[in-house]
């Protein structure tokens, strides 16, 4: 099996944010650090929008390959 660049990123990326809000969800349940929780559900919030760009990124980068190349 060929190694695949974004599907590492895109698990890496993944695993990173499952961790994130196993952490946040651990401290709502049992700590009252409500300025640590804030930051880490934006931390979370931040890790959807880079997971979301990564995904997308391939495609823009095609995109802008054919309007380059393709239609001269």
């Amino acid at each position: 099996m060929a190694y695949s660049r974004f599907r590492a990123g895109a698990a890496l990326r993944t695993a990173a944010l499952a961790l994130t809000i196993v952490a946040a969800a651990w401290m709502i349940v049992q700590t009252h650090w409500y300025v640590t929780i804030s930051l880490v559900l934006a931390t979370a919030l931040a890790q959807i929008a880079a997971l979301v760009r990564f995904a997308t990124q391939s495609s823009r980068e095609v995109a802008r390959f054919s309007r380059r190349h393709l239609l001269r």
